[in-house]
């Protein structure tokens, strides 16, 4: 599989299934663009984010990893790490 862009994980926040148009609506999807404060998500979202993301490209999201998760940037990397089969942390 190619590499997970930054614009593919931004179209992937605007999926139905994840009820996020509100925080999308007027925002500019960067790699610093922060999952709890400017995308407003809370665990529960979050959550929801990662296991749509765990379905749409066949990988498994570890709990530890899930923690170092902040960021678009590291949403792209996380993925993009797991589907290369790493075993690296974000950020660390």
């Amino acid at each position: 599989m190619t590499a997970v862009s930054l614009d593919t994980i931004a179209e992937d926040l605007r999926d139905p299934s994840l009820q996020l148009e509100s925080a999308l609506e007027g925002l500019d999807i960067t790699e610093a663009t922060s999952l709890t404060h400017d995308l407003q998500m809370d665990s529960l979202a979050l959550v929801d984010f990662i296991v749509f993301l765990e379905g749409k490209y066949d990988i498994s999201v570890a709990d530890e990893r899930l923690a170092s998760v902040d960021t678009i940037g590291d949403v792209v990397a996380l993925v993009n790490d797991l589907v290369a089969g790493g075993e690296s942390l974000v950020n660390g």
